[in-house]
């Protein structure tokens, strides 16, 4: 099962760092095999394994599951193997994006310390920005007094510091190669 948030209809905003919060759920084997091919068909992407206990799985995928019962409206698309959500929040490029959309899971079932452990607030830095939306980002973050990490390569060193220090929640990286 994937859940693949972003800004899939209509956006609005500086920077176009605002949108109507979709979440594309795609469920078995067949459809997170297109999601993988649809991904890879225009971009590289990586995976990361976290390590999680059964039931803090069962806790993450409830509470993604709680966010789509709230959705605003849901689309099946049974050629692309997937179903559509409108969550009740919009996305927010500095605050709900796909990056910490995905970590939010996590956040809601871990303890405060484990989750900083990994994602240390040293690492977010804006790493992927170019000057101009990095500006406007941590501006916009202060404003907001939001402090966490969400930027994916951000995100993406912080996983490979935890994995070069012996972090046991984080297992390992795959890359996926743009086809």
């Amino acid at each position: 099962m994937i859940f693949d948030f972003g800004r899939y209809g209509k956006t609005w905003g500086y920077l176009r760092f605002q949108g109507e919060g979709v979440m594309r759920v795609w469920r078995g084997e067949r459809a997170v095999r297109q999601f993988l091919n649809e991904q890879r068909s225009f971009r590289d992407s990586v995976g990361i394994r976290i390590e999680v206990t059964e039931e803090e799985e069962r806790q993450i995928l409830a509470y993604y599951e709680n966010l789509l019962k709230d959705a605003k409206w849901r689309k099946h698309y049974p050629d692309r193997h997937h179903t559509r959500y409108r969550l009740a929040e919009d996305y927010y490029g500095v605050t709900i994006q796909c990056t910490s959309m995905s970590l939010d899971g996590l956040r809601e079932v871990w303890p405060s310390d484990r989750f900083l452990a990994i994602f240390d607030l040293r690492f977010n830095r804006g790493r992927g920005f170019d000057a101009e939306q990095r500006e406007y980002f941590f501006r916009r973050q202060r404003e907001l007094s939001r402090t966490e990490v969400a930027l994916p390569l951000d995100v993406l060193v912080a996983l490979r510091a935890a994995i070069e220090n012996g972090n046991p929640d984080v297992g390992e990286v795959r890359s996926y190669s743009r086809r």
